[in-house]
């Protein structure tokens, strides 16, 4: 009988030894310093050391093979006056091949082979220049433009210019964020007269933003037929970062 009950008196002090350490627990949960959340942006500014040019070939005839005939010929003349620039560092290579049937605009007319006007194809590629340059680089895309039109290339996808590597820049930018990002809790801190005691969380991945400005030269009313200027502008590789730091009052 009195070992039934010293038993019954562990397993009571065991249940209130777990229940009191619970209670110490939350109370120390609860008794975490306030926090509060900021946001900082870091933003580096660099050169492009790359333009890559995309154009193409659109053809179209009655004839499906008359019209890969006339595309292929004059995408070996496009790429042909692209190799004869003599530009360093230049890569071309084929970015799509489109056929199309091109059918009547009647709605009454039956889509059927038969009924079919001709078939359009359209070959697209790009051009890629590499240059520390970006004097260069403009130049490199003007001269890639005009040659490629003046050898019958009728499509003009767009010039981009950018940075093969940007990894050194992400990470700078997210250094600065980072900076920003505590700063701005300091700031805020000062205004409401506490004071920061720790960073307790970096909430969420950094989100990256590239912008790009790039800029059409100036150029003569005279050679608006025959030139197309670019000039590479600057990158500004911005990254935002969330911060949440713990404060106690001073």
């Amino acid at each position: 009988m009195r070992l039934g009950r010293a038993c019954l008196g562990g397993a009571v002090l065991c249940a209130l030894a777990v229940m009191l350490g619970a209670n110490v627990a939350q109370a120390q949960r609860d008794e975490r310093p306030p926090s509060i959340s900021t946001e900082g942006r870091g933003t580096v500014t660099v050169q492009p050391d790359a333009v890559r040019v995309h154009f193409g070939v659109m053809t179209q005839a009655k004839q499906l093979p008359d019209a890969r005939q006339q595309n292929a010929e004059t995408a070996r003349a496009v790429l042909e006056a692209l190799k004869n620039l003599g530009l360093p560092n230049l890569a071309t290579k084929s970015a799509g091949t489109h056929v199309m049937i091109v059918w009547p605009d009647d709605r009454d007319i039956e889509r059927q082979l038969p009924n079919a006007l001709g078939y359009r194809i359209t070959n697209e590629f790009t051009a890629r220049v590499t240059s520390e340059s970006p004097d260069e680089l403009g130049a490199a895309a003007t001269k890639i433009v005009d040659a490629a039109i003046g050898a019958g290339a009728n499509i003009l996808g767009g010039v981009d210019f950018f940075k093969q590597d940007l990894t050194e820049a992400y990470r700078e930018a997210l250094s600065k964020g980072a900076a920003a990002a505590r700063a701005n809790a300091e700031a805020l801190a000062e205004g409401l007269g506490v004071r920061l005691i720790a960073v307790k969380q970096v909430s969420g991945s950094p989100r990256y933003s590239v912008t790009t400005y790039n800029q059409m030269g100036q150029r003569r009313m005279d050679d608006v037929e025959t030139s197309t200027p670019f000039v590479a502008g600057e990158m500004l590789i911005s990254c935002d970062v969330n911060l949440t730091a713990e404060f106690v009052g001073r």
